[in-house]
């Protein structure tokens, strides 16, 4: 990162660790920033060196963005958050393996670390990178407590899968409780990973709630390995080793934002013109989306009680 300036290594410093908090990848900076995403490589990664006045302009825009993350309490009143939680206290009561899966931007993270501080013996593991299904169980080990660091690198002991399969099952088995495993933003797992979570759901049946969340790609994921259609039915008369374990599967679907739901939500902002709702709902088509968008308006000193059709478009340029 030669020849690059000090303010520039600040900014890329911060847009990763926005990027790693959020679990957005470049293409929505790109979009948050309104710039190319070769700039936004070439400022991550140190390519070339900017001037002053973009880096200023991505900032005060990555600013805006940022400052949506106050809107969490607010996510809370919202009907998907309530769904959510609902659903999976419902899982985790039964001790079923469910499937929740919904659009980007409708709070599901929000809501599910909501879920594991408020309830007892419920584990909360965010996939952030590719793993191998060892790696995953390694790391559902160290959320249940089995793995700790030792020594002055504060390394972690690796064990192999058989060895990783008993210890997570024992410890199951010993809970008076049914302990709850969630998997959030499970679409960056591959075939391959989500094929295993058959061997854990037999192993630990009964005993172990697990709730898989993500966007609905990973519905189509696990019907594909399962032979299944969009309706969930075998596509062949003969069903392969997965199909009975995919059927079984209770399944989720977190709703669009509605009108209604809009409504609500820009209400909290002041925004309660009839013709502006109805355009928000169809320009904005999540939270996070509708979030940024108002956040950028009083960025720029925009009444939101007197919002027009004509500031509305500005927003949205």
């Amino acid at each position: 990162m030669e020849n690059i300036s000090k303010q520039q290594q600040e900014l890329s410093t911060q847009i990763n660790n926005m990027m790693r908090n959020k679990g957005i990848n470049q293409a929505v900076v790109s979009r948050i920033a309104r710039c190319s995403t070769g700039t936004v490589s070439d400022l991550l990664g140190g390519k070339k060196q900017f001037s002053n006045r973009l880096l200023n302009i991505i900032g005060e825009r990555i600013k805006v963005y940022a400052s949506t993350d106050g809107d969490k309490e607010l996510i809370k009143e919202l009907r998907q958050f309530k769904i959510i939680n609902s659903v999976t206290a419902e899982c985790h009561k039964q001790a079923v393996f469910g499937l929740l899966v919904g659009n980007t931007g409708l709070g599901k993270s929000i809501a599910l670390q909501y879920y594991t501080k408020k309830n007892k013996n419920t584990y909360y593991i965010k996939i952030d990178r590719k793993l191998t299904w060892n790696q995953l169980l390694n790391l559902i080990a160290m959320e249940f407590g089995l793995m700790t660091a030792k020594g002055k690198k504060r390394e972690v002991k690796r064990y192999q899968t058989n060895k990783l399969m008993d210890m997570i099952t024992s410890f199951i088995e010993s809970q008076e409780q049914i302990p709850c495993l969630i998997i959030d933003e499970s679409e960056g797992l591959s075939l391959a990973v989500l094929k295993n979570f058959k061997n854990l759901y037999t192993a630990t049946q009964d005993l172990l709630s697990i709730v898989i969340c993500g966007i609905t790609d990973v519905r189509n994921k696990i019907a594909k390995i399962a032979g299944l259609d969009h309706e969930w039915l075998p596509k062949e008369d003969e069903s392969n080793v997965y199909t009975t374990f995919a059927r079984r599967l209770k399944r989720f679907t977190i709703p669009n934002i509605s009108m209604d739901d809009m409504q609500v939500f820009c209400g909290k902002f002041g925004i309660v013109d009839a013709k502006i709702i109805a355009l928000a709902t169809k320009m904005w088509w999540n939270y996070d989306e509708a979030a940024f968008r108002i956040r950028l308006a009083q960025s720029m000193g925009i009444n939101l009680s007197t919002l027009t059709t004509e500031e509305f478009e500005l927003i949205n340029a």
